[in-house]
């Protein structure tokens, strides 16, 4: 049975641990979305079959699995099988029900809730049963939240995006082109091949190829990677997309000696020389992290291969603990960033 109806505005009162609106005010930047009540509409949809907090959707899928588990060693015809499931889904349950009392409430504000979301919780129709474990519909809906949040981001990429995942996914094992649009509104047709993660597995992207117009005025295939974070929908194309085993051998090398997130650049050579401070710093800082291919004997000077994208993301914020000694026009660059930033304190 689902719960009663809420409201007539379909407005919910949510209470939160600080630490759980932090984590929403962030992905809702990263995701770029502007209304909260969006943002949660997607997290409760996405994922209320997943959840732990869904209690009753996860207890049947534990006691499937322990039974399944059982019949495989040969245990099916258990003596006191019965009693033994029932026991071992009863704590299951009971752990997840401590964890959920655990969640902090520290900070209140309301949402509406849309209607696809409100014919799962209180439509007469609705198969959700989470109203045996949960006094209100918000507790349920607090603890889905909550139990979001405690995840790495590149697991509440994969919740929040889900559609763009499985569509994506579909698009690989299908081996179609998708168009994908940007949140700014540009569209770009790929053959997709892969969807990973950089190198600290922070974030995830979709890894393909894309025809663009050559020097000479040909179409010629590229390289395409992308933040699926910057993604805003994804049409999968009946036009085949085949990818020969030349081509994804290609991808495969360029994601592990560049990173997803700097496989379209041209690779440069420089070399930086590094303060005792900034060493300690390169040894700490692992986010964008270009990896040195030589190191001079006094242990200061390093020479990295990298996309000069990357070189820029990663040294500038060294400020004079770390020099850009070649090339040349990197030096230039750097010495231009930096006296513009002088010249903003300076007026």
């Amino acid at each position: 049975m689902p719960f009663q109806k809420i409201n007539e505005n379909n407005k919910l009162h949510i209470n939160l641990s600080y630490g759980a609106l932090t984590i929403i005010r962030n992905d809702m930047d990263c995701f770029q979305v502007k209304h909260r009540s969006t943002f949660i509409n997607q997290i409760i949809a996405n994922y209320k079959q997943e959840a732990e907090a869904s209690i009753s959707i996860s207890s049947e899928a534990y006691q499937a699995e322990l039974e399944g588990k059982l019949t495989k060693s040969g245990m099916k015809n258990l003596e006191n099988k019965k009693e033994f499931v029932d026991m071992m889904v009863g704590e299951h349950t009971r752990t997840i029900k401590e964890k959920i009392k655990n969640y902090g409430k520290e900070k209140g504000f309301k949402i509406r809730l849309n209607e696809s979301n409100i014919k799962y919780l209180c439509g007469e129709d609705s198969d959700c049963r989470e109203n045996i474990y949960y006094d209100a519909c918000s507790a349920y809906v607090k603890a889905i939240l909550e139990e979001y949040c405690r995840k790495d981001f590149v697991e509440r990429e994969m919740v929040y995006a889900k559609e763009l995942f499985d569509q994506i996914g579909e698009a690989i094992v299908m081996e179609r082109w998708v168009e994908v649009t940007f949140v700014s509104g540009e569209k770009v047709k790929i053959k997709p091949y892969a969807i990973t993660t950089d190198p600290l597995s922070m974030y995830h992207y979709v890894i393909g190829y894309e025809n663009v117009m050559g020097v000479d005025g040909k179409r010629e295939k590229r390289s395409f990677s992308c933040r699926i974070a910057n993604l805003k929908r994804v049409r999968r194309m009946k036009k085949q997309a085949f990818i020969s085993a030349r081509d994804k051998k290609k991808l495969d090398s360029e994601i592990r000696s560049k990173g997803a997130q700097f496989m379209c650049e041209d690779v440069i050579r420089c070399t930086v020389r590094f303060t005792d401070m900034g060493i300690r710093l390169y040894n700490r800082m692992l986010h964008l992290r270009p990896i040195a291919v030589e190191i001079s004997e006094d242990g200061h000077i390093y020479t990295f291969e990298c996309s000069q994208k990357q070189i820029e993301f990663y040294i500038f914020k060294f400020g004079g603990e770390a020099e850009v000694l070649s090339p040349e026009f990197l030096r230039d660059k750097f010495r231009e960033k930096y006296q513009a930033a002088v010249n903003v304190y300076n007026s």
